[in-house]
Parts: C-alpha cells; sequence; structure tokens
C-alpha cells in the first residue's frame, strides 16, 4: 500500500537546520497525530482495494462481454482512481481498460479471456517489462518472443503496456517486436505498432 507522508521535518528546523527541543516535541506530536490518522486510512483504504478485486476477479470469471464491460465501466469510476493510487496492482491493473477497448472486435481472445484474476494480469505485465528491458539492454530475448506468440498477446496490449512502463527506448523495443510480429504471420499488426511508436 503506497501511503505518502504529509508531515514537513523542515518546518520545524531552526536558523541553523537543527530541530530545537520545543520543536521536537511538536514534530512529536504532529507525527503521532498523522500515525493514527494513517491507520484510519489505511483501514479505508484496504476495504477499497479488497472490494474493487474481488468485483473484478468475479466478473473475470463470468466470461461475458458484459462482465467485461462492467469491469471497463469499474476501472472508470472516480472512486477506483483514488483507491487505485494507494495499491499498484488496482494502478497497473488501470491499463486494461484501454488495451481492451483497442481490442474490440479485432481480436479472438481479448485481454481479459487470457486472465482469470488481476494477479495473473499483473504476471503478464511483469514477463512483459521483462522483455522490454531485455530487448534494450541487447541481452537474449528470443524466449520472451515466442512468449508473445504461444500466449496469443494481442498487438494493442504490447502497446499499451508498453506506453505504460516507465522505460527508455520505446521505438527500439517497438521495432524488434514488431519484426518479430512480421516473422509469424501477424505483418498488419507489426504495421500498426510501428505506426503508434513512430519507428522507422
Amino acid at each position: 500500500m503506497l501511503l505518502q507522508p504529509t508531515v514537513n521535518i523542515s518546518e520545524y528546523y531552526d536558523a541553523q537546520g537543527m530541530i530545537p527541543p520545543a520543536e521536537c516535541e511538536r514534530l512529536r506530536a504532529d507525527s503521532d497525530a498523522w500515525f493514527e490518522e494513517l491507520g484510519e486510512i489505511r483501514r479505508n483504504v484496504s476495504a477499497g482495494v479488497c472490494s474493487y478485486k474481488g468485483r473484478i476477479n468475479e466478473k473475470l470469471q463470468e466470461r461475458t462481454a458484459e462482465a467485461y464491460e462492467d469491469i471497463v465501466a469499474f476501472l472508470g469510476e472516480e472512486s477506483y482512481a483514488s483507491t487505485a493510487r494507494y495499491d499498484d496492482e488496482l494502478m497497473i491493473f488501470s491499463c486494461t481498460g484501454t488495451i481492451y477497448r483497442l481490442e474490440e472486435g479485432s481480436v479472438e481472445k481479448c485481454i481479459y479471456d487470457q486472465i482469470e484474476y488481476i494477479e495473473d494480469f499483473l504476471d503478464l505485465y511483469a514477463e512483459m517489462g521483462f522483455l522490454f528491458r531485455r530487448i534494450i539492454q541487447k541481452m537474449p530475448y528470443d524466449e520472451g518472443l515466442n512468449f508473445i506468440g504461444e500466449k496469443g498477446i494481442s498487438v494493442f496490449a504490447i502497446e499499451q503496456m508498453l506506453q505504460d512502463m516507465p522505460i527508455g527506448g520505446k521505438a527500439k523495443i517497438a521495432g524488434c517486436i514488431a519484426s518479430y510480429l512480421d516473422n509469424i504471420g501477424r505483418g498488419k499488426e507489426a504495421g500498426y505498432l510501428r505506426s503508434v511508436m513512430e519507428v522507422q
């Protein structure tokens, strides 16, 4: 859970950059108050996180277009955004709504068909991140490319995950994956990836 501190310790410094005894007492009292507030926030956030994960996992089990639409609706809720900022899993899962919309009507198996639980998407996301980094670092990556073909990961999922990750060399990564897609007979997808990622 990602909870940022709200106490700015520099407020308690004197002109010499020290914290005088009187300010130490104020800092201690403010910190105690923050930890008390944090406990309440943590309980509320945990409840919200568990609720969203439970609802999404239930919808994934239904395996229907209506259930998938419900998931996309969850991801668009203001309360989802405010809850997700405290939880890495929900934050990362947010990009599946965009992937689903891009895939709609153009792929046999959409992103939600490929996972049973939120955790499965996180595994997929981590696997793709691993591949992206191996490509950019010029390490062996054939196994990762084969993973794309074997799993049937759509070009839209590849594009969105690549856009979503804080990683450099995105055009180079996209070019490498586009070449692989060409080689396995997915030339149209390769062309799309090159165009959206501005690969020469």
